[in-house]
């Protein structure tokens, strides 16, 4: 569920000892995503089985009680928790969850919808109503699929559902006229969009290469894909570092 390094998280877990600011990971919402696939995937890899280790190890120091006021700032990691929407001042309802309200408006919360990790080992997702069958691998993540809870806020900042997508030719000849974004590819800044020419996984959001590390894109000779566009929004910065001179080795023949 979380791309991040064990050397981000150990730097939150320190938030403490400079700023006075509590770390707190709810051990109920982990215990969600102990799924039989998440606990094949954390014995089968060392660095995640680090990561998982110090996550359940704040988790189990966390005080995340409900209804008791914190001293001090505290950060949260929430789990399975799928944004619908953005409550605002003088309505009940407020907008649906599309990045931002009108203008005027005063953001007071968002509204989660429960979801459950739905999916094998290797390919789980969270997913909202569904019942998370057993043969899934996934089947006591499904309780509470669909529950509502609301997060109080002020400020409200959109950070993620990056993912590549087709687009029509006639509209493509514009946008692969723009730069190429730093998260890596080809099309116009966050919401790339690809040439319908180029093959493209849209499962995925990722366009086609001729295997697993490679630049090249598929059937196309001098075509080549780099950053998330290539592999999906993964990694950090010094990823797509190598990402990018893997696709210039490629382009120059190696």
């Amino acid at each position: 569920q979380a791309s991040f390094t064990i050397k981000e998280v150990r730097e939150l877990t320190k938030l403490g000892e400079s700023l006075g600011v509590q770390f707190r990971v709810d051990p109920r919402e982990l215990e969600l995503g102990e799924t039989p696939a998440s606990l094949q995937e954390v014995a089968s890899s060392r660095p995640l089985k680090r990561l998982y280790d110090l996550v359940t190890k704040s988790a189990q120091a966390a005080d995340c009680t409900e209804g008791e006021e914190q001293a001090g700032c505290t950060v949260d990691l929430r789990f399975l928790l799928v944004p619908t929407r953005v409550l605002s001042q003088g309505s009940k309802k407020g907008g649906a969850f599309e990045g931002g309200q009108k203008e005027g408006t005063v953001a007071t919360g968002v509204r989660f919808a429960r979801a459950a990790l739905i999916g094998p080992q290797g390919g789980q997702r969270a997913l909202v109503g569904s019942t998370a069958p057993d043969d899934t691998g996934s089947g006591e993540g499904a309780a509470g699929v669909g529950e509502e809870v609301d997060l109080e806020c002020g400020l409200v900042l959109s950070a993620i559902g990056w993912k590549g997508t087709n687009a029509t030719a006639s509209t493509a000849a514009s946008s692969t006229a723009s730069s190429t974004a730093s998260s890596g590819g080809l099309g116009a800044g966050g919401g790339t969009r690809v040439e319908s020419l180029l093959p493209f996984d849209a499962s995925r959001g990722v366009v086609v290469t001729e295997g697993p590390g490679s630049a090249r894109v598929a059937g196309l000779k001098g075509v080549y894909c780099a950053g998330w566009l290539r592999r999906g929004p993964t990694g950090i910065i010094g990823t797509n570092i190598a990402d990018g001179r893997d696709a210039a080795a490629a382009v120059r023949g190696r």
